[in-house]
């Protein structure tokens, strides 16, 4: 079993859910909300995501997971990274890391790690509704700035609630709305708990189907060199099938 703290300024569920989910009891974690808000509510504007960025913030809140007891801080907020951009993003991490000589990944990061790990270089990049125009344009963006082609970058037509979305409405959306000429898909948010649907959609479109929590746990595992195996949640976790197409 490996220890697994989780930074995040959002209140919905997301990694810390959906590790177990595809890690089962190999992976514990410990979570800590960051919120600044007065009414404890999730930031939503670039300004406020900046503010529960900030590394005053985040270490902070980093020391209340004790990170003695850890083997890596995962930052889960896909938003945060696409606001900040990926110089910033990387430079948040490594300082975080270097303060508490503990790994840490970050989400997008870790996206960009994994597509150049399977050699894609033209996306599809699905965001849920609740991300709105703004942050699914700075998705495209915080993608095509790292060197990838972004054939298309889309809300889903899915529930407008990250507790009801179901996996099989991201497959059917994803699968008739994905253009044929990318090499990979990702699916962006940490509380668009769609790691379910990263299987069936790999079989279907027969390409890589990344998720946010997926290459967040998959970045962790790799930081480690932990052999915590996951199957039925996409190549990506699996040994064997990262150059498959």
């Amino acid at each position: 079993m490996i220890d697994v703290g989780i930074l995040t300024p959002h209140a919905a569920a997301g990694a810390d859910e959906e590790f177990c989910t595809m890690a089962g009891r190999a992976v514990r974690t410990h979570v800590r909300r960051i919120s600044l808000l007065p009414d404890g509510s999730a930031p939503t504007s670039p300004e406020e995501l900046r503010a529960h960025a900030d590394p005053s913030v985040v270490d902070a809140a980093a020391a209340e997971l004790d990170p003695r007891r850890l083997q890596a801080i995962a930052y889960a907020s896909t938003s945060t990274a696409y606001v900040l951009g990926h110089r910033a993003e990387r430079e948040r991490v490594a300082r975080l890391a270097d303060r508490w000589d503990v790994r840490v990944c970050s989400t997008p990061a870790s996206a960009v790690d994994a597509l150049r790990r399977l050699g894609a270089e033209r996306l599809a990049v699905v965001h849920p509704p609740w991300f709105g125009e703004d942050l699914n344009s700075r998705g495209a963006a915080y993608f095509r700035d790292q060197g990838f082609s972004v054939g298309c970058a889309d809300l889903a037509d899915v529930t407008d609630d990250p507790a009801l979305v179901e996996p099989a409405e991201v497959v059917d959306w994803v699968a008739e709305n994905v253009p044929g000429d990318v090499d990979a898909v990702f699916l962006g948010g940490n509380g668009f708990r769609a790691a379910q649907a990263v299987d069936p959609l790999e079989q279907h479109l027969d390409r890589p189907v990344l998720e946010s929590n997926q290459v967040l746990l998959w970045s962790v595992n790799e930081s480690l060199g932990t052999p915590v195996v996951v199957r039925g949640f996409g190549r990506l976790l699996e040994p064997g099938r990262e150059d498959a197409s």
